[in-house]
């Protein structure tokens, strides 16, 4: 039984990328589970609920709908934790999921590999040493010129208001070169110990003034004017069910 399990890792791990984490991650959602259900009020509730019970990272991208969003009813027997996240994102017509290196993806298989999504852009270098709200914030500031490139008659937008952040959060330090954008939300998110991050869009699509499409909060689906806009993510805790307004 040791050798097969042996070999197991030795077909797949090349074959899906695992690298530092993989033997956890491969671990984690090839085990087998006897039985499994779930109610959520939406798919990605449902994906974060299981994420959370098998501890299976998670990073989304998620196009807010137009209507409320379907409540999402699921029960599995003799299965495996990855087919039931894919069960739940094949709940939404659309979306995809792949294993990466130490995290779990879902997006729209529409935005694969679109150039006009910004988690595809690759920044030079970034050096992040501080606690994750923080870590976030300075990554929007970061993006936020690559989205929308300045105007010299255009005021300087800046993230208002204090950062908010657990008294337990522990400091990270997340250092990269020619990354994209989706790679260190990766790195940030399993650094700090969250559970996912979220990067939301709305339902009609709206592009900045560099062609990149806009993202906005979970909880509203406005899209900002170039110059106040700033691109937006969510790290969330294990088990955290996020506000969101459709």
């Amino acid at each position: 039984m040791r050798e097969q399990h042996i070999a197991l890792l030795l077909v797949l791990s090349p074959a899906w990328g695992w690298q530092d984490r993989a033997p956890s991650l491969e671990a984690m959602l090839s085990a087998p589970v006897g039985s499994y259900s779930l109610t959520a009020d939406r798919p990605l509730d449902g994906l974060l609920k299981a994420a959370t019970a098998f501890h299976i990272p998670l990073g989304i991208e998620w196009i807010k709908a137009m209507d409320p969003a379907p409540g999402f009813v699921g029960s599995w027997r003799q299965t495996t934790a990855l087919a039931i996240l894919r069960d739940i994102a094949k709940a939404d017509p659309g979306y995809e999921l792949e294993v990466g290196d130490g995290i779990v993806h879902v997006f729209p298989a529409a935005m694969r590999g679109d150039p006009s999504d910004v988690l595809n852009f690759r920044l030079e270098s970034v050096k992040i040493d501080d606690t994750i709200n923080v870590a976030a914030v300075n990554l929007m500031s970061r993006v936020k010129p690559v989205m929308t490139p300045p105007r010299p008659s255009e005021p300087t937008a800046v993230l208002g208001g204090s950062i908010l952040e657990d008294g337990g959060a522990r400091a990270i330090s997340v250092a990269s070169d020619h990354a994209t954008v989706r790679e260190i939300l990766d790195r940030l998110c399993l650094e700090s110990g969250r559970g996912a991050w979220v990067v939301a869009y709305p339902p009609v699509p709206g592009k900045t003034r560099a062609g990149f499409l806009k993202t906005v909060w979970l909880e509203k689906s406005i899209i900002v004017e170039d110059g106040a806009f700033f691109p937006s993510w969510r790290f969330l805790h294990w088990g955290e069910m996020p506000a969101v307004r459709d």
